[in-house]
């Protein structure tokens, strides 16, 4: 089980190979599908009034050439500016949180060996190139992840496995620890969220 969903430009869908969602979770994401599409239209809207009005007052302010025509032409563009900033600011928190909900609702729906192993297997994309990876997770995870991932712990006579698993009495559940010559990596699910999340707002400022 790779990620569990998949979030493009204008589309959230889960990831290839994820099984089909129940209604009430397409109802969610439909939620959070139609605010980016309207967050879309509203921007777009907001360009092309704009554009218009920079063309009307430029033409307006050239003909007359009267400071008057110039400084209303400025106060104009730059309300259009201010309501762009306002509007995003006030769709980005509500969007945010759809979609995290989202997320979290259809994660919480999965078993918890398929979850954990989806956490496990996300978290090995960033340390595939590592020689020996020593895995921490949850003794109550360790035996799902032990048979997912039964081909990585094997090891060939004389050579160390890939991956060492270690169950971590430490740990809560949906927890994951990852230890290489990189360093400690903490691919938790609650941390792998609150990138998400960040990487969202960030996605929607562009």
């Amino acid at each position: 089980m790779g990620s569990i969903l998949r979030i493009t430009a204008n589309t959230i869908m889960p990831a290839p190979g994820q099984r089909v969602l129940k209604e009430a979770d397409l109802m969610v994401l439909g939620q959070a599908q139609s605010i980016l599409d309207l967050a879309q239209d509203q921007a777009n809207q907001i360009l092309h009034d704009a554009k218009a009005t920079y063309e009307e007052q430029r033409e307006q302010g050239y003909l007359d050439g009267k400071t008057e025509g110039k400084m209303e032409h400025a106060e104009k563009i730059m309300d259009t500016v201010l309501s762009s900033v306002e509007f995003i600011e006030n769709i980005e928190t509500t969007l945010v949180h759809v979609v995290s909900q989202a997320i979290r609702k259809v994660i919480g729906d999965l078993e918890d060996s398929e979850r954990i192993v989806g956490i496990v297997r996300t978290a090995l994309g960033t340390v595939r190139n590592q020689q020996h990876v020593v895995l921490r997770v949850a003794p109550a995870d360790a035996e799902a992840v032990s048979k997912a991932l039964a081909g990585l712990l094997k090891s060939s006579p004389g050579e160390k496995s890939f991956l060492e698993l270690v169950p971590d009495a430490r740990l809560d559940r949906n927890s994951c620890i990852l230890e290489s010559e990189l360093g400690v990596v903490d691919a938790s699910l609650e941390t792998q969220l609150k990138a998400l999340e960040n990487a969202f707002h960030a996605r929607i400022k562009l």
